[in-house]
């Protein structure tokens, strides 16, 4: 993916240098196949410090190998942000190191647990929304951390939950990756910088002297996400995009709430165009039941289009609802719960197949070192102590208790690898116990990282995935899927993040069998898997399913890598899932699916709706964006009578 370049007006502002003191890598040693995340600004690894013990992070810059005022001046922006170690909601600085051999500067920095973007992802489908006491509790940390942050004069430009880390047992949040922050003594005009999703009004319009407040809308951004269980508030595909999707919850301002706005080109030019509503109904996305009176007063004070309407962090920290009952760490606040494996489909009277258990003796596991985690466990990174093999090792949420999830897992991932000869599936290595607690832990082929995560790492602005590119990956996932099915095996929850890249990004293989069955399983098979990729049949309750629902998420993955990461479907529930798959591809009938009307759906919610029967598919993947082939196969495997078994 290519890298982000930091605004060159933002770069040249005539800032007074600071000495940054520049220490030696060579205190440290490096996990450099241990990668804790990356961003537009490089990839950050984990590393130990040789005289103490230490564990911390390790970014290597981008920039490293050229120009290091990015390098310097990200590493001053950040140290001013900690305010010397007063700033307990920022990630903490430990400074700049030089490989003397190469001469790359690395910034060294505090390691923390996750991300709250990937602890929010990681919930299960149906998982209740966080209780309004921790959304209060972690906005209390960043509105704190960021309130600091300016009184330092650092203006981060791209809070959003990527960059809030999560650490001390889930209970503490920190803003991390200061890579897009400025001073606020930089010359003006400043340039726009930040994520399109967390932008604020006046920095899509253009405003050259926009200031701290634009953290703060990010903030309310933020905010809203976490009381909306991580679906984001504003979703644009670009600038004008954006502004539309905010003025159509806020309203379109005007000259009494925010006289500016009047004069701008989107006001005169393209707001003409459009009929947008000036009425703000924030509250009916967020109503009583979801957030309280005092909850809301601080999202909508936060989320107000005119900056200078628009709360500070001060002031938001003032507010009853932060103010008076909040402390600094409530005690796993922000634990999500575990998910449980629907009952029907672990008690299927499949044949006991026995699986070899080894002794996780033989590994060296680096549990500081956290992979990746999902609804069915933890997964970590280990080497083999006598080949020094580096393997993945899942630490599975059931391994406490009930093994029958564990060895279940295994069995199905095993048998999807057709005994080596499906290259295009993770390879599994075993099971393997603890002698010491009988922890079973499941062993399986280390990858570089996913395909969610390094379509998601693309700055801003990326051109679209080539087609070719598309269609190599799509080809290796076919390929593996139909090994797969070959074996009886129904994978259940294909989507990005169960798809993992590795050899140089030239190799994609389906990982996860958390969610897997057999075909030879006893009816009414339970539906599974993750809501924006589930197949139609799936969601109306179609009790024999079959492998074409697997067919069904491929064909979202392809939408998706063509799309630049954007999911196709987008429903907050199984109505509304189906809502957004019949709005793009029609609703059936009974010329192109039979079995479609006598379903409850279509007798009891389809006639209070006003949906429409053109397929626009191609509407959505014009042939500048997908060719004639490649339109083919996307529209074959998201078709509603495709995903379908024959007689459906």
């Amino acid at each position: 993916m290519p890298a982000s370049v930091e605004p060159a007006a933002a770069v040249k502002t005539g800032l007074k240098r600071k000495r940054i003191a520049v220490g030696s890598s060579e205190q440290y040693e490096f996990e450099e196949t241990c990668r804790l995340g990356a961003g537009a600004f490089g990839a950050v690894f984990k590393a130990r410090h040789r005289a103490t013990g230490q564990i911390v992070a390790v970014k290597c810059h981008s920039a490293a190998d050229g120009d290091l005022t990015m390098v310097f001046r990200e590493a001053r922006f950040h140290e001013e942000a900690c305010c010397g170690g007063a700033n307990p909601f920022a990630v903490s600085f430990h400074g700049v190191v030089r490989d003397p051999g190469t001469w790359k500067r690395y910034l060294v920095m505090e390691c923390m647990e996750t991300s709250l973007h990937d602890l929010l992802h990681q919930r299960p489908r149906g998982s209740p929304p966080l209780p309004e006491a921790t959304v209060r509790a972690a906005m209390w940390q960043l509105l704190t951390g960021t309130k600091k942050m300016h009184e330092a004069c650092i203006i981060h430009r791209d809070i959003k939950l990527q960059n809030i880390l999560v650490g001390e047992g889930q209970s503490v949040v920190k803003i991390c990756d200061f890579g897009l922050a400025m001073s606020t003594d930089e010359r003006l005009p400043y340039e726009p910088a930040g994520t399109l999703w967390y932008q604020a009004p006046e920095m899509l319009l253009g405003k050259p002297d926009y200031d701290t407040k634009v953290d703060v809308w990010s903030l309310g951004c933020v905010m809203a996400e976490l009381v909306n269980n991580g679906r984001p508030l504003f979703q644009g595909s670009h600038d004008d995009g954006q502004l539309c999707a905010i003025f159509d919850v806020l309203g379109v301002p005007d000259d009494s709430t925010w006289p500016w706005f009047s004069s701008t080109p989107f006001a005169t030019e393209v707001m003409p165009e459009l009929d947008m509503q000036r009425n703000n109904h924030l509250r009916d996305l967020f109503p009583e039941t979801k957030l309280s009176t005092e909850g809301f007063q601080v999202l909508s004070g936060l989320l107000t289009c005119n900056p200078n309407r628009r709360l500070t962090a001060a002031a938001a920290l003032n507010h009853p609802c932060l103010g008076n009952a909040i402390r600094r760490r409530p005690a796993n606040s922000l634990m999500m719960p575990a998910y449980v494996e629907p009952a029907a489909a672990v008690k299927t009277g499949l044949k006991r197949k026995r699986i070899a258990v080894g002794s996780s003796e033989q590994y060296e596991f680096e549990e500081t070192c956290r992979l990746g985690a999902g609804a069915f466990g933890a997964v970590f990174k280990a080497r083999h102590r006598a080949t020094g093999q580096i393997v993945a090792v899942k630490c599975h949420s059931a391994a406490d208790g009930d093994l029958t999830m564990v060895f279940r897992e295994a069995r199905f991932h095993e048998e999807a690898c057709c005994g080596g000869a499906n290259p295009f599936v993770v390879s599994f290595h075993g099971v393997v116990r603890d002698p010491g607690t009988w922890k079973r832990y499941l062993v399986m082929e280390c990858m570089e990282t996913s395909l969610h995560d390094l379509l998601h790492q693309r700055p801003r602005g990326s051109p679209p995935l080539p087609e070719a590119t598309v269609r190599a990956a799509m080809w290796q996932l076919l390929t593996g899927t139909k090994k797969m099915h070959e074996a009886c095996i129904i994978h259940r929850d294909i989507k990005l993040q169960n798809i993992l890249v590795g050899e140089g990004q030239s190799v994609v293989k389906i990982c996860d069998f958390g969610l897997a069955m057999s075909t030879d399983e006893r009816l009414p098979y339970e539906p599974a898997g993750t809501l924006w990729y589930q197949a139609p049949e799936l969601l109306l309750g179609k009790p024999d399913y079959d492998t074409k629902v697997d067919v069904w998420s491929l064909g979202c993955v392809m939408a998706e890598l063509v799309n630049n990461g954007r999911p196709l479907f987008q429903g907050s529930d199984d109505d509304g899932q189906l809502c957004a798959i019949f709005d793009v591809l029609g609703v059936p009938d009974d010329s192109t699916w039979p079995w479609f009307s006598s379903m409850p759906f279509a007798t009891e919610v389809m006639p209070e709706l006003d949906m429409q029967a053109y397929n626009r598919l191609r509407d959505l993947f014009p042939e500048t964006k997908l060719s004639t082939e490649g339109f083919q196969l996307s529209k074959c495997s998201v078709a509603c009578l495709h995903a379908t078994p024959t007689g459906g």
